[in-house]
């Protein structure tokens, strides 16, 4: 699809037909030879001994070091064919320093890539088909090779890696992982609260190199190149000065992309810097669209895997905006011929001029990029045009170039000074980050909607291109993506009626998250796990209840203590508003207590919600203080369990007897083979049962016997671990079911 638009925006000198064959065909070939790569089969879980070589920058979190292998050599046995792919490990509890370039032996364990399987959210199997990986895994056990081999790339990495943990060293240095993200490419250090704002406030863009970075280290280059062979005579006469700018400005744009790890925006950003050098060379004029197509091509010939990538279509869309803009405020310019000669009169007025020039295309940007941003992220920065109006320019005049010097004093061999480069810039960043916290928080919050509303935004751009500015062709385009992209968000979506219900069972891992909604509000019972600064809660259950259009939670439930069911929830708790939390151990979750909530039911738009009494009398493990949910809709119910085990399910079935009966019970504790006894599912008596857990996961859950002991009752299971998201609707119809494995799953899934 990406070589077709480049060849549209070539023009009819080339024909549509040839160039979708050849992007189908070539994508196909290089998606096929992808999923080819992958270890699959007996290689799925396998321990291997293998010989190989670290690769780009290790990440040390806490006792865990995670990082890129490249395999050499694989043991003859079981893994001969392993020779050459790359491979994402953890070591965990290691006292070993990893460094690219290094080899090591190793005993790992591997598995098949797999991500957490959601209709919403991040999706890890397909970033770590484009980034090349083929397998993840763990270390067992290793030890370090005698060889280390050179080269250009692993010279670069080492760079990168010395130049992060010297500002981590810094005591200076306050925004050290931003600059980090700035100078190497490398963001992992970002916390959740500055991406928030970054996010919020319309500048995440500034802390990922992109082509704003690139092209403003091109022109700084250029700039310096030029000026000092114009201030040298001698100079000139063995090179013009544009040609020098020209030939330091690629060769800066070529080391920076270099240095930021070649991420899809700079890599678009130098074939343009490229492409347009060669032209100023050779003195020949082109448009600014010819020049984003040849870089679209080239971009999605040579990485085609990473056209299907979120970076490729934002940094594609906002440049193009940028051209429309330049271009047309370029050919709307008269020039004054009456204009005042007066110098300080002339600055005055080319200050306005440029300030109105960014204003407005900080706004064009923000319209114009408002359907994809509601596509990904669900909502709308609306300080964004503000806080780049005064950002951009702080960052392309004072903050990049620092960082370019930081980065040659460091290459040089002077790292003693490289906080003192950088103060200035710490310093504006501080600066930028209050204002920007000011703007997105007190003056211009965000605004979140649904993703259909950036579909009806397409249709009225198209509306307005095709009858007002009477471009036929491009608006008639645009309300075609709109009403397709609106159809694809409207199909297969039910809307709930009084006395139905929909519940969804997100993959989590070993963990537990479920959403309840009715026709108007929304309950979520548990948030997943966190581990050290990721959380489950952040990266699935936030961005489901975007992506279903839930701008608050009416309840939140946590069941009990346990990280796998409440480790998830401070995330949630910052980005969304929650009316009323009810937790099952109150002392380590803050919140109403479930268990003294007991029989005391609510509802909801014809839907009935009460907690039940579970508590034993004497409490020995505290997943018994797991709250049960009972939920009764008009066609049919509901029993959320969370972990209790055998003692919480005799007062159960002691208190309710039949009353338990229910359509669809959460199987509690991932299948344990502590609970569901024989006697709870007798009076339960589920049609449906829904499971979470971790594939392979540690504890072997579920346990074989109580599988089958739901399959005696004649209980159909629905596993995370297999199905991913499960999702029931229950309609007046009876239930409809959907699973990500039968609904939502790509291509890349199916292994």
């Amino acid at each position: 699809m990406a070589i077709t638009g480049a060849g549209i925006c070539f023009g009819p000198g080339l024909r549509l037909l040839p160039m979708f064959v050849f992007g189908l065909v070539w994508g196909n070939s290089v998606y096929h030879h992808a999923l080819d790569q992958r270890i699959t089969g007996r290689n799925d879980g396998a321990t291997h001994e293998i010989l190989g070589t670290v690769i780009r920058i290790p990440h040390q979190g806490g006792q865990r070091i995670r990082f890129d292998f490249l395999i050499l050599e694989a043991d003859r046995e079981t893994g001969a064919n392993l020779a050459g792919r790359t491979v994402r490990l953890r070591w965990y509890e290691s006292p070993n320093v990893l460094t690219p370039g290094d080899q090591w032996r190793l005993k790992v364990k591997l598995r098949s890539p797999r991500g957490y399987r959601n209709q919403h959210g991040f999706d890890y199997e397909r970033f770590l088909l484009e980034n090349g990986i083929r397998a993840t895994g763990y270390v067992r056990e290793g030890y370090k090779s005698s060889d280390s081999p050179r080269g250009l790339f692993t010279a670069v990495d080492r760079f990168r890696l010395g130049f992060k943990n010297h500002l981590s060293n810094s005591e200076i240095l306050v925004n050290k992982q931003m600059l980090t993200a700035l100078a190497v490419g490398e963001r992992s250090g970002l916390d959740r609260a500055q991406r928030r704002l970054l996010r919020e406030s319309g500048l995440s863009h500034l802390v990922a190199i992109s082509g704003l970075h690139i092209g403003l280290a091109a022109l700084f280059a250029f700039s310096v190149a030029a000026g000092g062979c114009r201030l040298f005579a001698r100079c000139c006469s063995f090179i013009p000065a544009r040609h020098a700018g020209v030939v330091a400005g690629i060769a800066t744009a070529l080391v920076y992309s270099l240095v930021a790890g070649l991420p899809i925006s700079t890599v678009r950003a130098l074939i343009m810097v490229l492409i347009a050098g060669v032209l100023l060379l050779v003195s020949i004029r082109s448009s600014l669209d010819a020049l984003l197509a040849a870089s679209m091509f080239l971009v999605a010939g040579a990485f085609p895997l990473r056209v299907a990538s979120l970076g490729f279509w934002l940094s594609f869309s906002a440049v193009w905006l940028i051209y429309r803009f330049v271009s047309r405020n370029r050919s709307g310019r008269i020039e004054d011929l009456d204009a005042p000669t007066d110098n300080t009169r002339k600055f005055v007025s080319a200050a306005i001029s440029y300030a109105l020039t960014i204003g407005k295309l900080q706004l064009v940007l923000l319209v114009g990029m408002t359907p994809l941003l509601l596509f990904i992220f669900g909502e709308v920065p609306l300080a964004s045009p503000l806080a780049n109006f005064i950002a951009v320019p702080v960052f392309g005049v004072l903050v990049v170039p620092s960082v370019l010097i930081a980065l040659g004093v460091y290459a040089a061999g002077l790292p003693e000074l490289v906080g003192w480069v950088l103060t200035p810039a710490d310093k504006f960043i501080s600066y930028t980050l209050w204002l920007a916290h000011f703007l997105s928080t007190d003056l211009f919050p965000s605004v979140r909607m649904k993703p259909v509303a950036g579909a009806l935004i397409v249709i009225g751009f198209g509306v307005v291109g095709f009858w007002w500015l009477k471009a036929r062709q491009f608006g008639g385009l645009l309300i075609g993506i709109g009403l397709l992209w609106g159809g694809s968000l409207l199909q297969g979506s039910a809307s709930l009626r009084d006395g139905e219900f929909k519940i969804t069972m997100l993959d989590v891992g070993q963990g537990l998250a479920m959403v309840v909604s009715t026709r108007t509000r929304v309950l979520v019972y548990d948030f997943g796990p966190r581990f050290g600064k990721f959380s489950l809660g952040e990266t699935v259950v936030v961005p489901y209840l975007m992506g279903e259009g839930h701008r608050q939670i009416d309840v939140a439930v946590v069941s009990h203590s346990a990280n796998d069911h409440a480790g998830g929830f401070p995330a949630v708790l910052d980005q969304l508003p929650i009316k009323e939390v009810f937790s099952g151990a109150p002392e380590g979750v803050p919140g109403a207590n479930c268990h003294l909530a007991a029989d005391a039911p609510w509802v909801w738009d014809g839907v009935r919600f009460s907690f039940l009494k579970s508590l034993p009398n004497n409490i020995r493990d505290a997943n018994d203080r797991s709250c049960v949910l009972s939920i009764q809709g008009r066609y049919a119910s509901v029993l959320l369990t969370g972990d209790i085990e055998t003692p919480s399910e005799q007062v159960l079935i002691g208190r309710y007897g039949q009353g338990l009966q229910t359509d669809l019970l959460q199987i509690p504790h991932h299948g344990s083979k502590t609970s569901s006894t024989k006697n709870f599912l007798r009076r339960t008596a589920p049609r449906h049962a829904v499971l979470s857990r971790g594939r392979q996961n540690r504890f072997d859950h579920p346990a074989s016997e109580v599988v089958e002991r739901y399959e005696m009752q004649q209980a159909r299971i629905w596993d995370t671990a297999v199905d991913g998201q499960v999702t029931l609707l229950s309609l007046r119809g009876g239930w409809q079911i959907k699973t990500f494995s039968k609904d939502w799953a790509g291509f890349w899934h199916w292994i």
